[in-house]
């Protein structure tokens, strides 16, 4: 059953997954049942299952990878875009 999780922290969460390889287990649990999310190159939303399968390909094919969250924005807020893209930039330096 999923949790009540936030938006924001769904995305945190698949960075923890992802970085911690250890599978995406805690992330998928806490998707709802009718989750969809749009992925680049997918030509449709995603549902639960097809967004598992697309983000577990990637640490077997990178083994160095690895995210650092630096800030979000929803529903259009870029607000703090600066401030963001400040702090990406920072963590590439």
């Amino acid at each position: 059953m999923p949790t009540d999780v936030s938006t924001s922290r769904l995305s945190t969460l698949l960075f923890d997954c992802l970085n911690a390889r250890e599978g995406l287990d805690a992330w998928y649990e806490a998707l709802a049942h009718d989750f969809t999310a749009s992925y680049p190159g997918a030509r449709t939303d995603l549902g639960k299952d097809e967004a598992r399968a697309y983000n577990e390909v990637f640490p077997p094919a990178m083994s160095n990878l690895r995210f650092d969250y630096v800030g979000s924005a929803a529903n259009g807020d870029v607000s703090n875009r600066a401030d963001m893209e400040r702090a990406a930039r920072a963590a590439i330096d």
